[in-house]
């Protein structure tokens, strides 16, 4: 019973996380969208907004934590926008992982 109700606190959160991110989209707060959409585990969609915003170290680890939810061609794009940007900054610490971010 205690997991059953625990499940759908989990739920009911993600839930309220989810359209506090679409409400954040909908008045241009894309950074707080981004957060919000990650609290609600929508990963794909908070790693778009944080790639959009530039914040290419929330994007790295959303996509090595979460790369499983992302859907294929969406994760190859974001992957290979991220590893751009570090290899345009000589920033090759990150872009490595990249390459395993697909057994996650």
């Amino acid at each position: 019973m205690q997991s059953a109700r625990s499940n759908l606190d989990a739920a009911i959160t993600r839930e309220c996380y989810q359209l506090a991110a679409e409400c954040f989209e909908e008045a241009a707060e894309i950074l707080e969208a981004a957060k919000a959409h990650k609290d609600a585990a929508n990963y794909m969609q908070s790693a778009l907004l944080f790639r959009q915003l530039g914040m290419f170290n929330e994007v790295h680890d959303l996509i090595l934590n979460h790369g499983r939810s992302f859907k294929p061609d969406h994760l190859e794009k974001i992957r290979d926008v991220a590893r751009m940007y570090y290899v345009s900054r000589k920033n090759f610490k990150y872009v490595p992982q990249f390459n395993l971010s697909t057994s996650n």
